[in-house]
């Protein structure tokens, strides 16, 4: 393909469906109720773990049959000083062998935004050039901005913010004690 080839970056409405294990970095447990979904992962994880190529997300997320994927930071002081870069093409393979090519659409969103990203959720990706619009220059020819839409969603879970919150923060308290458990074991 063409370096600059973003034809995969195009408007999609879906459902939001969490990668399970949230970082994407193996073959997605639940890739069965990822089909035809916007499928979301964690960026990461953080240092000093090894990092997870955007790359093998995307793939693992393509593989599960998701419509789009979403990365989100992790860092609730994530500001968009780096784009995430995606590596595609000749000679970029992933753990199963098979060469990458980046086929769905990819965005990136802020932690803040984390909350909106529920399970099950209505949700639309929608990407506009950028270089060359009102003499505004950033990226390779033919790049792409997208921009997450998400709707209020009615939830039938019954989760107050206070309990979702403390959900997450024991999930994430979780991964933390898992990261030490294997930090141990590599050294």
């Amino acid at each position: 393909t063409h370096p600059h080839d973003y034809s995969h970056c195009r408007d999609v409405t879906g459902r939001v469906c969490w990668a399970r294990p949230p970082l994407a970095d193996v073959p997605l447990w639940n890739a069965a109720e990822m089909r035809g979904k916007i499928c979301v992962v964690m960026r990461g994880p953080r240092f000093p773990a090894p990092a997870v190529n955007y790359n093998v997300k995307i793939h693992h997320a393509q593989e599960a049959g998701a419509v789009a994927i979403v990365v989100c930071d992790w860092d609730p002081k994530g500001r968009f000083s780096t784009l995430p870069r995606i590596e595609e093409g000749e000679g970029v393979v992933m753990p199963d062998g098979k060469e990458f090519r980046c086929k769905i659409p990819t965005s990136f969103t802020l932690f803040r935004f984390l909350d909106s990203c529920q399970e099950g959720a209505v949700a639309r990706l929608m990407f506009a050039p950028v270089s060359g619009t009102y003499d505004f220059h950033i990226g390779p020819p033919g790049w792409k901005i997208g921009s997450i839409i998400v709707d209020k969603q009615e939830s039938k879970v019954g989760l107050s913010k206070e309990k979702a919150t403390a959900l997450m923060q024991e999930f994430f308290a979780a991964r933390r004690g898992e990261r030490e458990v294997e930090e141990k074991l590599l050294k």
